[in-house]
C-alpha cells in the first residue's frame, strides 16, 4: 500500500505496474522452463520397422509392397537388424540387378526390380515368413495343401506350384533325389517333398 503523503499517486501507480510486469516476466521464465509431458512424435514418414514372423500375401512380403522403391538402404531399414546388399544376377547373356537381405532367423531374401524403381519380385529362401495360408519353409507336402495339378516343371528342374487364392504367390517345392526332367509324381511328393522356397509378383 502507498504511504499517506501529500504527493500525486501517480509514480505510486507506475512503480506498481512495473512490479506486476516484473513478477509477470518472472513467471513467463519459470514455465517456460517447467519440463513438458508431451513427447516429440516421429517423422511421419518414417519407415515401419518389423522384426516377423511376416506374411507373404497377394499384395507383399512383409513389409515389402508394390510401393516399396528397390533401394538397399529404403529395404534394409524395413527389417530390424538385417544387411541388405546391391548386386547381380547373371541368366545367360543377360544382367539383372538385384538386392540380397539377410539376418537374424535365417532371412534370406533376394529381390528385383522394375524400370518404375519399385520392387517387382521377391524370392523368399528363409525367415520368419509364412504365406497366404501359413504355409512356411521345409513343410512336408501333405500339409502344403496343393496337388501336382497346381504345379509345373520348370527350368533347371524347378518344380513351382501356385494357389488360386494368390497366383502371384509360388512355391518352389525341394524333391529330394529326383533328378528327372518331369514332374514328379504323387507318390514321390508325399514321401520326399517339403516347401524350398517361396515366390512373389507384384501384382
Amino acid at each position: 500500500m502507498c504511504p499517506k503523503l501529500r504527493v500525486s499517486s501517480r509514480p505510486c501507480r507506475r512503480t506498481a505496474a512495473i512490479k506486476r510486469l516484473a513478477l509477470i516476466s518472472v513467471a513467463a521464465v519459470l514455465a517456460a522452463c517447467q519440463p513438458t509431458s508431451q513427447t516429440e512424435e516421429a517423422p511421419a514418414d518414417a519407415p515401419a520397422v518389423t522384426t516377423g514372423p511376416w506374411e507373404i500375401t497377394a499384395s507383399g512380403v512383409g513389409p515389402i509392397t508394390a510401393d516399396t522403391p528397390f533401394d538397399a538402404a529404403a529395404i534394409q531399414a524395413l527389417f530390424s537388424g538385417s544387411t541388405a546388399e546391391s548386386g547381380f544376377l547373371h541368366v545367360g547373356e543377360e544382367t539383372i540387378p538385384i538386392i540380397t537381405v539377410y539376418g537374424s532367423d535365417d532371412l534370406s531374401l533376394e529381390i528385383q526390380g522394375s524400370s518404375d524403381g519399385r520392387v517387382a519380385r521377391v524370392s523368399i529362401g528363409g525367415g520368419a515368413f509364412a504365406g497366404p495360408n501359413g504355409e512356411t519353409l521345409l513343410t512336408p507336402w501333405p500339409q502344403l495343401g496343393l496337388t501336382p495339378a497346381d504345379c509345373a516343371m520348370g527350368e533347371g528342374r524347378r518344380f513351382e506350384c501356385h494357389k488360386a487364392d494368390a497366383a502371384n504367390v509360388s512355391y518352389v517345392i525341394a524333391v529330394p533325389g529326383w533328378d528327372s526332367d518331369a514332374a514328379p509324381d504323387e507318390a514321390t511328393l508325399t514321401e520326399r517333398a517339403i516347401l524350398g522356397s517361396m515366390g512373389w509378383i507384384r501384382p
